[in-house]
């Protein structure tokens, strides 16, 4: 049975899409690590070394997923859905011990809150919307 994108379905495709974009942010970050990255005056990216494995990690790990088929690239999600979730709460609640904890000097960029929450969403929903693949 064809799922859709590229022969799976909606983790699959978060895998694909999400992998792609945390690898971008870990290589943007790393040429950008000196003085960070802003627009319009307002930090997006800045470089914590711990903060860019985890990136990387995160990239790899998601990336990966998509070429183990729907059902691993689900339980992929779940898990980053659950972790990105616990790590906005930690970016509202307590923003700068996140930093800190990440190698990230000074204040935390919003982008990242906006970009962990997004994640959040986009990882739990890839993970536990439609049937479960066989």
């Amino acid at each position: 049975m064809a799922e859709g994108y590229a022969g799976g379905g909606v983790a699959k495709a978060y895998a694909w899409i999400f992998g792609i974009a945390y690898l971008a942010v870990a290589v943007l970050e790393l040429v950008t690590k000196d003085k960070g990255l802003d627009l319009g005056g307002t930090a997006i990216l800045s470089y914590g070394a711990l903060h860019n494995i985890i990136h990387f990690a995160v990239g790899i790990v998601v990336l990966g997923s998509a070429f183990s088929g729907e059902a691993g690239a689900k339980v992929v999600a779940r898990i980053v859905g659950v972790v990105f979730l616990a790590i906005t709460v930690w970016n509202i609640v307590a923003a700068q011990s996140y930093a800190d904890f990440v190698g990230i000097d000074g204040e935390l960029p919003i982008a990242y809150t906006i970009v962990h929450a997004i994640t959040a969403v986009a990882a739990l929903y890839a993970g536990f919307a439609g049937r479960s693949s066989s």
